[in-house]
């Protein structure tokens, strides 16, 4: 006798069907079982004593305020979902007003950038701004400026801190060897003495925002020119 092929149609019913079968969790009741437990207990009373007619009611209020429950979670559930996705969207249209604006980020490195091109016998003007986070009681306050490979170029000297916050500075571009450096990205570190001992800095740098983006996980994303991608909590302030 042949046996009738199985095709694709009658193995996804199966499937289904499978599906249906599994057993799931008994040990979560949920109200179709309060309702069912409920009938089998008025089915089996005792006709001689039977139920308290408020006590029915007090039962299928219970019932009652199971079921509203759960749709009530489910609809908070819906609506946190909801508010979620416009707060995201919300902030990511706000981010887009920055693009090609600049913005102060934690970075080890910023960029020397032509603020104004040289023109006949004038030479360009160069400019490179930044932040350091400062502890109170900081003393000799110091920023190194150092090329790609490493080598220091210039070193600029902002003081003392009398309380914790941000120090700004800027440099022109000139090394401490007098020779005017191109525009490109350089590295930025910076030191102090706290309490008679040196310590390092956390810096920042001046960077453009090419363009913002939503992730999932980090929130609203800005591009940033020479480094790309980093999360909007890392900006410490906009210019």
């Amino acid at each position: 006798m042949p046996i009738p092929a199985i095709n694709s149609s009658s193995s996804s019913a199966a499937n289904k069907i499978n599906d249906d079968e599994k057993p799931r969790d008994r040990t979560k009741l949920n109200p179709e079982d309060f309702i069912k437990l409920f009938m089998a207990q008025l089915q089996k009373q005792d006709p001689m004593k039977p139920t308290d007619s408020g006590a029915i009611l007090e039962q299928m209020s219970q019932i009652s305020s199971i079921q509203s429950s759960n749709e009530m979670s489910k609809s908070m559930a819906n609506l946190a979902t909801s508010l979620n996705s416009s707060l995201a969207s919300t902030q990511l249209f706000q981010a887009t007003q920055l693009v090609g604006k600049k913005v102060v980020v934690q970075s080890h490195i910023s960029p020397l950038v032509e603020v104004t091109p040289a023109k006949d016998d004038k030479p360009a003007v160069e400019l490179m701004t930044g932040s350091i986070s400062v502890p109170k009681g900081a003393m000799d306050i110091t920023v190194t400026i150092k090329d790609d490979k490493g080598n220091k170029v210039a070193e600029i000297h902002r003081g003392s801190s009398t309380a914790d916050g941000v120090k700004d500075f800027e440099w022109d571009g000139m090394g401490d060897d007098k020779v005017q450096r191109n525009a490109g990205f350089y590295q930025i570190t910076a030191s102090a003495t706290v309490n008679g001992q040196s310590v390092d800095l956390p810096t920042a740098g001046t960077f453009q925002v090419q363009s913002v983006a939503l992730d999932p996980q980090k929130g609203v994303m800005f591009n940033l020119d020479g480094i790309g991608g980093v999360p909007a909590s890392s900006v410490i302030k906009m210019l």
